[in-house]
């Protein structure tokens, strides 16, 4: 029986490691979101909105809004959705102003989400934010 269950677990770690290669792969691959940038509007509920830009280029994401505070531009994930449709995340960090956690939406060529910014001291604030892609 104990055998068994090695072998069970054998198996389970090597395909757990071919998985992840597999995903390290598809990433080296790039995202149809790569080399694209979106103008969006992105604002707290009920208050004004601010222009900015959200970029993919490479594997890493970026808001040029957040960049002049600090936050770089990072590896973001992105998954298929339904037909033309596509999700990603993205987790920025500044070493002043604390981290943005990005979650949105493609689709053709439009972007929806929010953006949580979290501040050391401060409670979560959390942004919405729309656009489409940008014109060169």
């Amino acid at each position: 029986m104990k055998q068994i269950l090695l072998a069970c677990a054998v198996v389970f770690c090597l395909q757990a490691g071919l998985n992840v290669a597999d995903a390290a792969d598809k990433n080296k691959a790039g995202s149809p979101l790569d080399g694209k940038t979106y103008a969006v509007k992105i604002g707290q509920p009920g208050k004004p909105q601010s222009d900015d830009k959200l970029s993919f280029d490479n594997g890493t994401f970026g808001s040029d809004l957040c960049m002049p505070l600090g936050f770089v531009r990072v590896k973001y994930g992105a998954s298929r959705g339904h037909g033309d449709m596509w999700t990603f995340t993205a987790e920025t960090k500044s070493p002043k102003e604390g981290k943005t956690t990005w979650k949105g939406t493609v689709k053709g060529n439009d972007i929806g989400g929010y953006m949580i910014w979290n501040k050391e001291g401060q409670a979560p604030v959390r942004y919405l934010f729309t656009g489409t892609l940008a014109t060169k």
